[in-house]
């Protein structure tokens, strides 16, 4: 059974990486995306949130690095729906 796990919902933070230029937004401001890394199994999808590298890895390391390959998903994400606490 697969793991729903999430990213916090820190709005604040997101908000300032995005003013600082850190990472990108689509079109309604938001920078978390929905990625497709190769799993075991096939293609999973995951939340991320994608850093500009230019800016937060220094280039005498890069070359040291692993490639890393992901796509971004480009289909909408579903609206949560609302929950009522009684």
């Amino acid at each position: 059974m697969a793991r729903q796990i999430k990213l916090p919902p820190n709005t604040n933070l997101y908000n300032m990486l995005r003013s600082a230029r850190l990472v990108e937004a689509d079109q309604v401001g938001r920078s978390v995306r929905r990625i497709k890394v190769p799993g075991r199994e096939g293609m999973v999808s995951l939340s991320a949130l994608i850093l500009s590298t230019e800016k937060v890895v220094p280039k005498e390391i890069l070359p040291t690095l692993a490639a890393t390959h992901f796509e971004i998903d480009t289909k909408p994400a579903p609206e949560a729906a609302a929950v009522a606490e009684e």
